[in-house]
């Protein structure tokens, strides 16, 4: 419930309102990231939860050029879980 999704860097949709204040959480696999929790979304505000779509590659860019994404608390997925 109470879920937006946002499509970044598609230039043919609509811009989108500023994303709203909250614990910005990033799914990507780095060595000092978190794992995910239940927690983690339990607090005044939802969390806002950055999914890269593209190679890792591909991610790793925009991680550098989006301020967002680049300030984001960086987690990862529990052992054994793919989806």
């Amino acid at each position: 419930p109470g879920t937006i999704v946002r499509v970044h860097g598609d230039p043919s949709r609509a811009p989108h309102a500023p994303i709203p204040e909250g614990r910005t959480l990033l799914l990507f696999p780095h060595p000092d990231a978190a794992e995910i929790s239940a927690e983690m979304g339990q607090s005044t505000s939802p969390p806002i939860l950055i999914i890269p779509d593209g190679t890792w590659q591909q991610a790793k860019r925009m991680v550098r050029r989006d301020p967002l994404a680049k300030n984001a608390e960086m987690v990862r997925l529990p052992e054994g879980q793919t989806t």
